[in-house]
């Protein structure tokens, strides 16, 4: 404990004396901006800075610009020992379906829509790129980031483990510039993984305010466009062997029956890779099991899977980036019937929802098709 508590400890004044060369000194914004997940009407604008704060300048539908000031994000000790301050401008009461632009001083400038609601239907496909795993990936960020750009999304939602370790100052400045910058365009949902978790409280959870938002850890709800997506949190919320399986049996009691209902996770309830399911997320299948669900996704073992248990798709999401795992087929073995693909790739999940029907499309760093399916509003 004592080793690791130094190596730490060494590894934050690495970051700190020996900054990316990528992100040179001098840049008014160092990283950034970037677009975060809040509500179906608002976004978060962040970007990390080393002068006088810059003004977002805000272009509507209707055509008109507006100025917003930001404001410096008060961060925890830990979080404040990096280069540079954080800004962040949140953009609310944002219209359902409009197409909106910003920038912040001489960035470029940032084009985003926003996604329809349960009252008002963009009359469109709603698409969400998934993908899992990037830590060490950074090879893979130009390809993935033209691929999914050719898919449009109006979402990322990123399955956790984007750095080795949360102190790591470089790999957090290297995640969100993934794709050249393609978080300044669509927002970014990011489930908490191990790595991220690492030293939990004390680095985890101030890297994780530093970078994303305090809002970014726990158990919680997203609403967007035809999609309700249930987040379970394994590291900083409630523990899935009480309280937090309570919250969960809630939530898929109150998910609406008319949306596609995904649920995200970090670590896996159904796999045969490099990492075993732990007992107390196999048993979230209980639950799920009989549930409005239509697909759950999880990534830690760095391989894609395809299971299909009880109406349920159950997803391997791992192939952003870190280096591929190996299966291990004896693992769980009365499961092995169910399971409709796997293969050690790099790769990322694209969904399309229009109408009544879902479609699942799990592309390659080399934009083959690995696995592609349709479901309906099952059971609705």
């Amino acid at each position: 404990m004592k080793t690791r508590r130094l190596l730490t400890y060494i590894g934050i004044l690495i970051a700190l004396f020996f900054p990316d060369p990528v992100f040179g000194k001098g840049d008014t914004i160092s990283c950034g901006p970037y677009l975060l997940v809040e509500s179906p009407s608002s976004v978060v604008v962040r970007w990390q800075g080393d002068g006088a704060p810059q003004d977002l300048m805000l272009r509507g539908p209707d055509g008109r610009i507006s100025s917003l000031s930001p404001k410096e994000v008060d961060l925890p000790l830990v979080a404040r020992l990096f280069p540079d301050e954080i800004f962040e401008v949140r953009l609310r009461n944002l219209r359902p379906c409009a197409r909106y632009s910003y920038r912040v001083g001489k960035s470029r400038q940032f084009h985003f829509t926003m996604p329809g609601n349960r009252s008002r239907s963009c009359g469109e496909t709603t698409s969400i790129t998934v993908i899992g795993d990037l830590r060490n990936g950074e090879k893979r960020s130009s390809v993935f980031g033209d691929l999914i750009r050719q898919q449009n999304p109006s979402l990322i939602a990123v399955l956790g483990d984007v750095v080795k370790s949360p102190f790591r100052y470089r790999h957090w400045l290297r995640f969100l510039k993934f794709g050249e910058g393609i978080f300044g365009g669509v927002p970014l949902l990011l489930i908490p993984g191990n790595h991220e978790y690492f030293a939990g409280s004390r680095f985890g959870a101030p890297m994780m305010e530093r970078f994303l938002t305090e809002a970014s850890m726990g158990h919680r709800v997203i609403r967007h466009g035809r999609f309700h997506i249930i987040v379970l949190d394994q590291y900083w919320g409630d523990d899935l062997k009480s309280d937090g399986k309570e919250w969960f049996r809630q939530a898929l009691a109150a998910a609406p029956p008319e949306q596609f209902v995904l649920v995200m996770m970090h670590e896996p309830i159904y796999s045969f890779g490099h990492h075993k399911p732990k007992k107390r997320h196999r048993d979230l299948s209980d639950l799920l099991r009989g549930s409005s669900v239509d697909a759950v996704m999880y990534g830690h073992n760095h391989i894609y899977e395809h299971f299909f248990v009880d109406g349920i798709h159950y997803l391997t999401i791992g192939g952003g980036g870190a280096p591929l795992h190996g299966g291990k087929p004896d693992v769980v073995r009365e499961l092995k019937s169910s399971l409709i693909k796997s293969g050690p790739y790099f790769h990322f999940l694209q969904l399309k929802a229009e109408g009544n029907q879902l479609e699942f499309t799990v592309l390659s760093d080399s934009n083959e098709v690995i696995d592609h399916w349709y479901i309906g509003k099952r059971g609705r």
